[in-house]
């Protein structure tokens, strides 16, 4: 599906607002901010298939605020790789901040709030992809979250540059299922590059211990649902120890039992937060995703988002957020 949005067309005054409503709030579930002596002009072209979305924007002086609300509202289960074209846009997210430059790439996890800063005009190219495509390919992402792939004169950063410039030119005249495997193929290049590029830095030790824990990450997330979920049927489909398992996701932060529970507390959320959640019983959807007791349930819930389970759903059925949601 083809779609365009340009705000070259509309009064100055209403240039702002219609982008909010048609891009920023339901295409990208983002927060849009220009300041008022800004005059704002923005365009997309954007090219749409079941799962992936390759655009090319354009615009002003703004920012783009991803929030936790916004994630709530629009789900978070996706990646998205920018690749710079003109001007720069700077990243903010934790405590993390840098600036991209033309040429550079950047790929970021849908489950990080962010902001994007754009102090000027910009072009772009954004590619969006489900969060499963990359599960199987993917051998350091997953630990970091995000990546920043400068252009500089590394000749692979600029072939991958020129495919995805070539891709965003033809991705009209391409069946889905075509632009589908011609996205897939680009993640591939770049997730090479970067495995790559992790080896030379780390050694071929890091890269077999990256390998196994996003093995155990897409294990994880497969079988989440299942109550009997542990550390010792992960170690045992990965054939290694539950000892060696469990060193491995100490050196990412958290233990296996943690990723699982962050894992179905995230997943309780996105339902408790969804249409069909509204009308389901709060410990039915908590039994869903493989809690065993309602009570350890709601005290992780929570300890996670500073408030229950029943009060995380009502806020977002205030008649404000209902209003928010409709837009």
């Amino acid at each position: 599906m083809h779609e365009k949005f340009e705000t070259s067309h509309l009064r100055a005054k209403d240039r702002l607002s219609y982008w909010r409503d048609a891009v920023c709030r339901n295409l990208n579930g983002i927060t849009c901010r220009c300041p008022d002596e800004t005059p704002f002009n923005a365009r997309l072209v954007a090219n749409r298939t079941e799962d992936h979305i390759i655009a090319r924007l354009s615009g002003s002086r703004h920012r783009a605020i991803r929030t936790e609300k916004a994630r709530r509202e629009h789900g978070d289960d996706f990646f998205v790789l920018f690749y710079q074209l003109e001007g720069p846009m700077g990243v903010s997210f934790n405590d993390t901040e840098f600036e991209l430059q033309p040429n550079d790439l950047y790929i970021y996890d849908g489950r990080q709030n962010h902001q994007l800063i754009f102090e000027s005009h910009f072009n772009h190219i954004a590619i969006r992809v489900p969060r499963y495509k990359l599960r199987d390919r993917w051998q350091s992402l997953e630990q970091r979250g995000s990546f920043h792939l400068k252009a500089g004169t590394d000749p692979m950063t600029r072939l991958l540059g020129a495919n995805i410039r070539a891709m965003a030119g033809l991705a009209n005249e391409m069946p889905p299922a075509q632009l589908e495997r011609a996205i897939d193929n680009a993640f591939d290049l770049f997730n090479g590059h970067v495995s790559d590029m992790a080896e030379n830095r780390s050694g071929t030790a890091a890269g077999h211990i990256g390998g196994i824990y996003a093995r155990a990450l897409t294990f994880i997330d497969r079988h989440v649902a299942d109550s009997d979920l542990s550390s010792e049927l992960v170690a045992d489909h990965l054939g290694i120890s539950r000892r060696y398992l469990d060193r491995i996701f100490q050196q990412n932060g958290e233990s296996v039992h943690e990723t699982i529970q962050s894992l179905r507390l995230q997943n309780c959320a996105s339902e408790l937060a969804s249409q069909e959640g509204r009308f389901q019983g709060i410990a039915d959807i908590a039994y869903g995703w493989g809690f065993q007791n309602a009570a350890h349930f709601s005290k992780a819930f929570r300890k996670k988002y500073n408030q229950s389970p029943s009060d995380y759903r009502n806020s977002l059925l205030r008649p404000g957020a209902i209003a928010d949601r409709a837009k």
